[in-house]
């Protein structure tokens, strides 16, 4: 396990990092996001189906057992874009375009806490790890696969 932080570089470097280092049989990434979506509560988990990456406008399709989506910023993005996907980041994308270098993609998993409704303040370190303590019974399921 490998704590990136936030933004692509980081997950980039972070990718490249562990799989130096091991053959992974599944890559994990498991982080908050901000949804567009007010019917979602702060605190749900959901496994990433499609991410379009907002910079480079690129669409990239993950899973066909996921049907949510999230966009991939490289900024903040607030309440007042026109996001239409359900869920906004800041690493999925290059997560993704990295973690497929080493691994095929039906063993690349990206599960998404909602955090808040984008807004722009970062969440402290003792919200998110409250986040995903509370989700841990459904990361487990993945880390067992």
């Amino acid at each position: 396990m490998i704590i990136s932080g936030i933004n692509k570089l980081k997950i980039k470097e972070a990718i490249k990092k562990i799989s130096q280092l091991y053959t992974p049989s599944l890559i994990l990434n498991i982080g908050i996001a901000g949804s567009t979506d007010k019917s979602l509560n702060i605190g749900d988990i959901f496994e990433i189906g499609y991410i379009y990456d907002i910079e480079t406008q690129k669409e990239y399709k993950l899973s066909n057992l996921s049907d949510c989506t999230l966009s991939t910023s490289n900024i903040a993005i607030d309440k007042n874009s026109s996001i239409t996907t359900q869920l906004v980041d800041m690493e999925a994308s290059e997560f993704f375009i990295n973690a497929k270098i080493y691994i095929d993609k039906k063993h690349i998993h990206i599960l998404k806490i909602v955090s808040d409704y984008l807004d722009t303040t970062i969440p402290t370190k003792e919200f998110v790890y409250k986040l995903i303590k509370n989700n841990i019974s459904t990361i487990r399921l993945y880390l067992d696969e």
